[in-house]
């Protein structure tokens, strides 16, 4: 074995190694066959599939699947898959796929071309990006609260598949428009960015990538890699970064890249790479944001990443609803820090979602204390459990919570004149019954309550604070919350409401 290997790890996949070798190159395995030479394997759909270094045994496919190519598996399966509710070409990432979605492609094409096919271990994808060799490939992804330094997704601070720069220059991928680094508001056509030293495109943004990998010990629960076109906050574009995905769940975020397992036929079929055309705009400067009417939208600030609530799910559910209108522009952080004057000034509403969390200073509570009361909006989504320690926060979103039961219940409209509710009649939710205790600051203007037989208490709110707007709902525990049709209008109009906007 050659001297250079600096570590040889046994992947979590039967008879694929991954040997890490700092300066590129690669040796002999024990058995004494070699890897084969670099070059591109295609496929008959198009599909083109080169080895990635640090890995053996296996190819990647160059790019994420594709729009026609997931076509093709629909024909032949005669099934239906419901797009993204913005335009995409044939070259676009396919999104709008299940975990589940990804393996039965896998399945199918393996059957049709008669070779493997399936997705990429966690590990083997940490591969592509260069940092195999940092982990350990027996251990999974943990999931403990953003705040956990220790965490594997956590662990390799500061890079990023194309270096250590942030924001990212211009044209290196496809991230969210507040960067003004790419030209496109959803995804991209595959190829549009410069790829990586093996040839792969876009192992940061356009679309998350579903992994074949359990999230920590969640039988239900898969590793996503390589965020996607809606994020612009650093963390998510981190080569050692892990999203979480459950996997019947489809959102307009998520894709999926294949492998595809090395035979002797596909060896022998390897030919050089080719690079594609690129018709990127020129990298000489910041891209425009867009429209005039990009000053006019409504920037929304959501802060997640506490307690163990899936903030990522609840994103991926109502950034869709809000962009459906035209009128949002909806950033995503983890981190509470952004609770500063300066970076406050840039938005019309902060919507906290989830239990959990402290602030780090009495700064951060003053600033958000101030940003209501001089005008700020303010929403509440089942986030009465955070900031327990905080007067302030109590103070501004009402209530506090006290305990918790669950199931199916009717929400009941209190207040069938508010602006809020005005369209609501009364409807059935799966969800959390947040018991609340007041404020004694707050005078309760309540907009609808549960009712289930003793449970009564109020789910939603209103109060204006100094010059500002606050909402608050206790609903939305999960996903059986977030897709009720009822509830997202709720928390749109709410934050229309907060922002002092005319509410649709």
């Amino acid at each position: 074995m050659s001297p250079r290997l600096a570590t040889l790890v046994l992947a979590l996949v039967p008879l694929v190694l991954v040997i890490v070798v700092p300066d590129g190159t690669f040796g002999e395995v024990k058995d004494g066959s070699k890897r084969s030479s670099k070059g591109v394997f295609t496929n008959s759909l198009g599909m083109e599939f080169v080895p990635v270094k640090a890995t053996l045994g296996i190819l990647f496919c160059r790019w994420e699947t594709r729009v026609k190519d997931f076509r093709a598996f629909c024909e032949d399966t005669d099934r239906v898959h419901e797009g993204p509710a913005f335009p995409q070409g044939d070259d676009h990432p396919v999104v709008n796929v299940s975990y589940n979605d990804a393996m039965e492609f896998c399945a199918w094409l393996s059957e049709k071309e008669g070779k493997k096919y399936r997705l990429p271990k966690d590990h083997e994808w940490s591969a592509t990006v260069g940092i195999a060799h940092k982990e350990n490939a027996g251990e999974f992804p943990k999931f403990k609260g953003i705040e956990c330094k220790r965490e594997k997704r956590r662990k390799i601070e500061k890079q990023f598949p194309w270096g250590a720069a942030w924001p990212p220059p211009v044209n290196t991928g496809n991230f969210d428009q507040d960067l003004r680094v790419d030209s496109y508001q959803h995804t991209s056509p595959v190829g549009m960015f410069a790829p990586s030293s093996d040839g792969l495109y876009d192992l940061a943004g356009n679309t998350w990538e579903w992994c074949d990998s359990i999230y920590e010990d969640k039988e239900h629960y898969r590793v996503m890699r390589g965020g996607s076109w809606r994020y612009a906050d650093p963390m998510f574009a981190l080569s050692a970064f892990r999203g979480r995905g459950n996997t019947p769940t489809r959102h307009d975020t998520r894709g999926f890249r294949v492998i595809l397992e090395m035979d002797e036929e596909v060896s022998a079929l390897l030919q050089p790479i080719k690079k594609l055309p690129a018709t990127r705009p020129p990298a000489d400067k910041k891209l425009p944001k867009g429209s005039d009417h990009d000053m006019e939208r409504i920037n929304v600030l959501l802060i997640g990443g506490r307690g163990s609530h899936d903030w990522h799910g609840f994103h991926d559910t109502i950034a869709p609803v809000l962009e459906e209108t035209g009128d949002f522009h909806l950033k995503l952080t983890p981190n509470v820090d952004d609770l500063e004057t300066a970076t406050l000034k840039n938005y019309q509403v902060v919507l906290f979602y989830g239990p959990g969390g402290d602030f780090a200073n009495k700064a951060e509570e003053d600033a958000l204390h101030d940003y209501v009361k001089n005008g700020g909006g303010l929403v509440g989504v089942h986030a009465t459990d955070a900031f327990k320690k905080s007067d302030v926060y109590w103070r501004l979103l009402g209530g506090r919570f006290v305990t918790h039961r669950g199931g199916d219940f009717w929400i009941r409209i209190m207040d069938k004149e508010h602006p809020v509710t005005a369209p609501f009649g009364d409807f059935k939710i799966h969800d959390e019954t947040y018991q609340t205790e007041y404020h004694p600051q707050f005078k309760l203007h309540s907009l609808f309550r549960m009712d289930r037989g003793e449970e009564q208490q109020s789910m939603g709110w209103v109060q204006e604070y100094g010059k500002g707007r606050v909402f608050n709902t206790t609903l939305g525990h999960d996903h059986k919350a977030w897709r009720n049709e009822h509830f997202q209008k709720m928390v749109l109009r709410g934050i229309y409401w907060a922002a002092k906007r005319e509410l649709k």
